[in-house]
């Protein structure tokens, strides 16, 4: 298979973090498991940009590129409307050939929806996750400024805000079980 990489348009984005900052682009078409992939990040200390496909992900890579706070990590979904999360994979290491991935699908196996070669520097899970283990794997990447300890739950969440939201079509841990 070929992919094709696609170019990243420059946009202009307000400053909301220190260029030192730990940035991660989180992308899911769902909207619960957007918001909850973002909390588990920011309250680990991460700046979060988001996105809800591939289109707009590239315009938040290349937003953060343009206001000095490069993404050090892309946690996407592989089922995205249109663009989806492998060929966004693709398009954004033709331009960061050492982004961190951590590629995530419900139903079969990330691992196994991957049409290609698995790339180096990813981890791939299965929906549902729990944050801990989203956070812990940034770390395990060698994102830079990753802080293990804990693995992001000094603020006292709970279990249940840890796991991911279900899916729209019902799967859930317990159905796996």
């Amino acid at each position: 298979m070929t992919a094709s990489v696609l170019p990243l348009r420059q946009t202009a984005a307000p400053a909301s973090a220190p260029a030192s900052a730990r940035v991660v682009l989180v992308v899911d078409d769902y909207p619960a498991v957007l918001a909850w992939a973002a909390r588990a990040f920011e309250r680990a200390g991460w700046a979060v940009r988001t996105a809800t496909d591939g289109r707009e992900a590239l315009e938040q890579f290349a937003a953060a590129a343009g206001a000095g706070q490069p993404v050090r990590l892309l946690v996407t979904d592989l089922e995205l409307p249109g663009l989806d999360g492998e060929t966004l994979v693709r398009a954004l290491r033709a331009h960061a050939p050492q982004l961190p991935v951590i590629a995530m699908h419900a139903g079969e196996s990330a691992a196994a929806a991957w049409r290609g070669p698995l790339p180096d520097r990813a981890a791939f899970f299965e929906k549902p996750v729990r944050a801990q283990a989203l956070v812990a794997t940034a770390a395990a990447l060698d994102v830079p400024d990753v802080a293990s300890d804990d693995a992001g739950r000094a603020d006292g969440a709970d279990a249940a805000e840890d796991r991911s939201p279900h899916e729209p079509t019902g799967w859930s841990a317990e159905k796996k079980a």
